[in-house]
C-alpha cells in the first residue's frame, strides 16, 4: 500500500491522542464554546448523511476531511466537556474517543475481528487510488486489508460525483489503463472500452460487485467502429 495512502489516519490518529490529553487539563476557558462546537459537530453529521444519501461530493479527499472532523470534534466535546454532558451524551460521544483506540486491540483476540472492528475507519479514511483520470471519468481502485480487487467508474460533475459501475474482474483491474471511452450508460450497467497500449477491452460495469465478462478489441477494430 503506497505511504501516501495513510497520511489521512495518520494525522487523524495523532490528532485524537491529542484529545486524549485534553481529558487531563482544566478546560474550564473551553465552556462559552460548548454550543458551537456542538452545533458545528451536527452540521457535519448533516453533511455526511446528505453526502451519503442524496449527492456524493466531488473528489476523494473533501468527503473524508468531513467525516474525520465529525469524528474529532466529536471526541474533543467528550474531552472537555465530558463532566457536565448527560449521561446519554458521554456515552455517544464517548464512542468517538475510546473506540478507535480499543478496536486495534481486538487483534490480539482475533484477526478477523480486528478487521471487521476497524473497518469504517480503514474504509473511510484509506484514500482509493486513481488508476486513470481525465476531464469527464476517472477509474479508482479501493485499497484495504478488505477491499477485493476492483474498479469504480466514476463520472464527474461541477461539485458532485455520481458512480457508474463497479467492476471486479481481476483481469481488467490490474490493467496499466491509457484512456477510457464510455459507450453507453443504462439503470444496471455502464459500458465503455478501457484502452492500454497493447489491447482495448470493453467492460460492462455493474451496480452491483459482479462484473459482467469482457471481450477484447484490437486498436485497428476499435477504431474502425469508431471513424
Amino acid at each position: 500500500m503506497p505511504i501516501r495512502l495513510l497520511i489521512l489516519p495518520t494525522i487523524y490518529l495523532s490528532l485524537l491522542l491529542l484529545t486524549v490529553v485534553m481529558c487531563f487539563m482544566k478546560n474550564e476557558w473551553a465552556m462559552e464554546y460548548k454550543r458551537k462546537l456542538i452545533n458545528i459537530n451536527l452540521m457535519l453529521l448533516l453533511l455526511i448523511v446528505v453526502d451519503l444519501s442524496v449527492f456524493n461530493l466531488r473528489g476523494m479527499l473533501l468527503d473524508r476531511l468531513i467525516f474525520v472532523a465529525f469524528l474529532l470534534t466529536s471526541s474533543v466535546i467528550f474531552a472537555l466537556y465530558r463532566k457536565t454532558l448527560q449521561s446519554w451524551q458521554k456515552i455517544y460521544y464517548g464512542l468517538f474517543i475510546f473506540y478507535p483506540l480499543l478496536a486495534p486491540l481486538t487483534f490480539f483476540i482475533d484477526r478477523i475481528f480486528c478487521v471487521l472492528a476497524m473497518s469504517p475507519f480503514i474504509v473511510s479514511l484509506i484514500l482509493p487510488e486513481t488508476r486513470f483520470e481525465n476531464q469527464n471519468y476517472e477509474l479508482r481502485s479501493p485499497v484495504g486489508i478488505i477491499s477485493s480487487p476492483r474498479l469504480q467508474l466514476i463520472k464527474k460533475g461541477i461539485v458532485t460525483e455520481t458512480l457508474l459501475g463497479t467492476c471486479n474482474n481481476e483481469d481488467v483491474v490490474s490493467l496499466d489503463i491509457s484512456n477510457i471511452k464510455v459507450t453507453s450508460v443504462t439503470v444496471d450497467s455502464t459500458t465503455a472500452v478501457i484502452m492500454t497500449k497493447v489491447k482495448n477491452i470493453k467492460q460492462f460495469f455493474t451496480n452491483g460487485y459482479s462484473c459482467v465478462s469482457t471481450h477484447t478489441l484490437t486498436h485497428f477494430n476499435y477504431l474502425s467502429h469508431h471513424l
